[in-house]
């Protein structure tokens, strides 16, 4: 049996990026690994109203920035362009009579083919073309169908007036399928506000249980319901976020589709909600029946406070621990506050949390210990930073270190000569004697004041110590902090991608690192340029030699055909006709022959597919790259394929043949060519005097 004393442990809360064993609540991480309070969406000025009952209405997006709001109270729709501030009403909005009359528009939804479906509460769900809002087709058979949402080819339809959820294909054939399927019991008895996650998933409310239900693209469950205790009067959904009108606490709530959790609710608004709407960077809430909306900007108003949990932590049979910290930035108008426990027990009954003097402490010694920190900011625009929460156990004490006096208890005599004889020598290991008699010795007073002076000064010298064992995790990409790793990447003479430099992808970075060597291997060939190419730019190129291409006719070896051809010059270096007395002569016998190939010696062709195109700085640093990286006596030349392809022009398999989209307008004269851009047109979907698939004499047949 050992005496030794045990050694040293931590205990880490936060491993590189991640925090693997820890509770988070109101808190997420910045791609380095820092933790800040969460940050929601927020309104300045705030709007705060008491929360009322009204009746549901509707907000949508089209996919040229294009808002469109349910007046519900003006029984119109209007069409706001947020990139340009315009504002387009329903044509024939004004009427009250006639198939495109609008009796109280309620849920909107973008979606199939274009179109913009609105339900009205007259019984009717009506199709406009965007974004002329010219009335396509009109479904009816309906009692209030008043909530809409529409994904892929389909369109959901709530009709509150039968307590029915409903799914037709944008022709409007009914999905009878789907509908029995979520049909009570199996769904909600009075269907609400819906959505449509970009998986396919269907968010319901539930009128009469409250909450929202989640169904699959099929009908069947999709996990328990969400928001429960709420009465949402409106939802949306977009990545991984569910945003719930509570229409009893007047607050839009934000919840995790993955988790389930609550995320926090809106900053600064407060009253009715009859629509929301989330774009790419806002969110809209409609607070009435008007044609009014507040805007929202996603990630703007940090949460109030949030919390990070961590426990049972376990200091081994032998040991107990001695110290807790946490490490974090603190601005003004913010706080960091740390709280502990410790037991003997692993699973006790209850945790009483003590709050800690400093972010810094010495803890009783006790086997198991929990910490919780708490972030909170009485600014929107301000937040905490937590690094790390670390926890050390008792170890050899600084007392060791000092002369026998600092330690010495006058109160206790020692290891006595009776407890070293009955000792059993088989259990004693060498040193275990000298071991107990300083134990019994060096043991100072409970309490001493001196102890814990060493032990504070332990905790700060300890933090350095410990830095120094880490030095060696500084120097490796896959452990190093992402704040290193441009550092680290400067030693190797490499420099970040202008696209990696934002620190918001460090495991790209570590493996961009970690394979650098094998990147440098290739460097100066074709793949390497390929390679480098690809790293700075995201698209990988193709690259063509010359000489690979080159024709040459060799008499008695290479059959006539495509592979063969005439040299560009003469062999021997003279032209009858051409070479002049004096100047010109025959070719050097040590170079003869060069004329075959000084075309396409040294020179190749790099072929950047780009079916999306690429702006003039993208184009410039691929330019650049490839100048950085090829050899330095050959010369290149660059070609940006496009989707393009044309036989005989472009249409190298897997090299620059991609088939193009629909054709941009032709504009004579301008960067259109006849012969190349030029195409016959197709049949017009709507030809003016034209019944298309869906036409309705009155509705939507046109005269030219």
């Amino acid at each position: 049996m050992s005496l030794n004393p045990p050694p040293v442990r931590y205990a880490v809360a936060r491993s590189g990026e991640a925090w693997p064993e820890v509770s988070l609540d109101g808190l997420e991480a910045d791609p380095g690994g820092d933790l800040w309070l969460r940050l929601l969406p927020g309104l300045v000025p705030p709007w705060l109203r008491p929360p009322a009952q009204l009746a549901p209405s509707g907000l949508a997006f089209d996919c040229e920035c294009g808002l469109y709001v349910a007046d519900t109270a003006g029984d119109q729709i209007v069409r706001w362009g947020l990139d340009c501030g315009t504002q387009m009403l329903l044509p024939g909005a004004v009427s009250r009579s006639g198939p495109g009359s609008l009796g109280g528009p309620a849920g909107l939804c973008w979606g199939p083919k274009g179109w913009l479906f609105a339900g009205s509460s007259d019984g009717r769900v009506l199709i406009f073309t965007t974004p002329q809002l010219a009335l396509r087709d009109v479904w009816t058979g309906f009692q209030r169908p008043l909530h809409l949402a529409c994904h892929e080819q389909s369109v959901l339809v709530v009709d509150a007036g039968a307590r029915r959820l409903l799914r037709f294909d944008w022709r409007g054939v009914p999905d009878t399928a789907f509908d029995s399927a979520v049909q009570a019991p199996a769904g909600p008895s009075e269907p609400g506000a819906v959505a449509v996650g970009e998986d396919g998933i269907v968010y319901v409310a539930d009128g009469a249980a409250g909450g929202v239900s989640r169904f699959t693209w099929e009908g069947g469950p999709a996990g328990p319901p969400l928001a429960p205790g709420t009465r949402p009067s409106a939802l949306a959904v977009s990545s991984g976020v569910l945003y719930v009108a509570d229409g009893s606490s007047g607050e839009v709530i934000l919840y995790s589709t993955a988790g389930g959790q609550a995320l926090g609710s809106v900053g600064g608004f407060r009253g009715p909600a009859t629509a929301l709407a989330v774009g790419e960077k806002t969110l809209f809430i409609k607070p009435g029946l008007d044609a009014s909306y507040l805007a929202a900007p996603l990630r703007s108003w940090y949460r109030a406070s949030g919390s990070l949990r961590m426990g049972p932590l376990d200091a081994g049979k032998r040991s107990v621990w001695a110290r807790a910290a946490a490490k974090a930035t603190v601005p003004d108008e913010t706080a960091v506050q740390l709280a502990w426990y410790t037991d003997d027990d692993p699973a006790p009954g209850s945790i009483a949390w003590e709050p800690a003097p400093s972010l810094d402490l010495l803890v009783p010694g006790e086997r198991y210990l929990w910490l919780q920190v708490t972030l909170s900011s009485r600014s929107p625009r301000a937040s905490p930073t937590l690094h790390q929460v670390q926890s050390q156990t008792a170890g050899g004490s600084y007392l060791d270190y000092l002369p026998y006096v600092y330690s010495r208890d006058p109160d206790r005599s020692g290891l006595s000569r009776l407890v070293v004889d009955q000792m059993d020598p088989a259990q004693v290991e060498p040193g275990d004697i000298d071991y107990l008699r300083l134990l019994y010795a060096r043991s100072p007073k409970q309490g001493d004041q001196l102890s814990r002076l060493l032990d504070l000064a332990r905790s700060q010298l300890g933090d350095l110590e410990q830095q120094i064992d880490d030095l060696a995790r500084n120097f490796d990409p896959a452990t190093a902090p992402a704040g290193m790793l441009e550092w680290l990447g400067s030693w190797l003479a490499f420099d970040l991608p202008p696209r990696l430099l934002d620190g918001r992808h460090p495991e790209e970075v570590r493996k961009l690192l970690l394979g650098l060597a094998a990147l440098y291997r290739r460097r100066g060939t074709a793949s390497g340029v390929a390679d480098f190419v690809e790293v700075y730019a995201g698209v990988r190129p193709h690259l063509l030699e010359d000489f690979q291409e080159r024709p040459l006719w060799i008499v008695g070896e290479t059959p006539l055909g495509f592979g063969t051809g005439m040299p560009d010059r003469n062999v021997e270096g003279m032209l009858v006709g051409e070479a002049v007395v004096g100047e010109t002569g025959p070719e050097d016998p040590a170079t003869i022959g060069s004329a075959l190939f000084a075309s396409t010696a040294h020179r190749f062709s790099v072929v950047v597919p780009t079916p999306g195109g690429t702006d003039e700085a993208a184009r410039s640093l691929i330019t650049t790259v490839v100048e950085t990286e090829k050899p330095a006596h050959t010369a290149f030349h660059i070609c940006f394929a496009t989707p393009r392809m044309r036989v005989g022009i472009q249409a190298r398999v897997g090299v620059d043949a991609m088939v193009a989209g629909a054709p941009d307008e032709l504009a004579l004269g301008e960067t259109s060519i006849l012969g190349i851009d030029a195409r016959l047109a197709g049949p017009a979907e709507d030809a003016p005097g034209a019944v298309a698939a869906h036409g309705q004499v009155g509705i939507d047949t046109r005269l030219g």
